[in-house]
């Protein structure tokens, strides 16, 4: 009989996260992505900031996933960008990026986003399928993005029509 792999455990990044999460980030990125890596420090920077959206799934107490956005600033408050989805390589087909994405959507919801956007590149077609698969659509292509060779596709999800407002809570 086949061993069953330990529950996974989703919950927010926390800073002492940073230095697991940038060896994470070196595992799962490569090829035309290993040059759009973030550091252990870029990872502590982002996860100091209140408008980082940051979730990570734990294996026996091990990050094996994260998803890092963040919810846009002045003008672009009512948005939000997700910067990266990550999965080890040894956790993968386990439907850890979809869980993430979820998360990541509704915790832009319950900060009153209205939107949501990210790059992808266009030859990652499992990325493009989940997310295409939770409402995003693709609005541009970006020539040259990943490297000289590897275009992204910008997707955007709308959540909530522009202006609207949650209705507030009856007790």
């Amino acid at each position: 009989m086949a061993r069953r792999p330990p529950p996974d455990r989703l919950r927010r990044a926390r800073a002492a996260d940073a230095a697991a999460l940038a060896r994470l980030e070196r595992r799962a990125f490569v090829g035309c992505y290993a040059a759009h890596r973030f550091s252990a420090a870029q990872f502590a920077a982002y996860l100091a900031r209140p408008a980082t959206l940051a979730h990570v799934v734990e294996q026996s107490g091990r990050i094996v996933a994260y998803a890092l956005g963040v919810q846009g600033g002045g003008s672009r408050a009512r948005g939000a960008r997700l910067y990266s989805i990550a999965v080890a390589p040894t956790a993968r087909r386990r439907a850890l990026g979809r869980r993430l994405l979820r998360a990541f959507l509704a915790a832009v919801r319950r900060r009153g986003c209205e939107r949501a956007s990210l790059e992808v590149a266009a030859t990652n077609r499992a990325a493009i399928a989940l997310f295409t698969g939770h409402g995003f659509v693709p609005v541009r292509r970006l020539p040259a993005y990943y490297s000289a060779t590897t275009a992204a596709i910008r997707m955007r999800r709308q959540l909530r029509a522009a202006g609207r407002r949650r209705a507030p809570r009856r007790r």
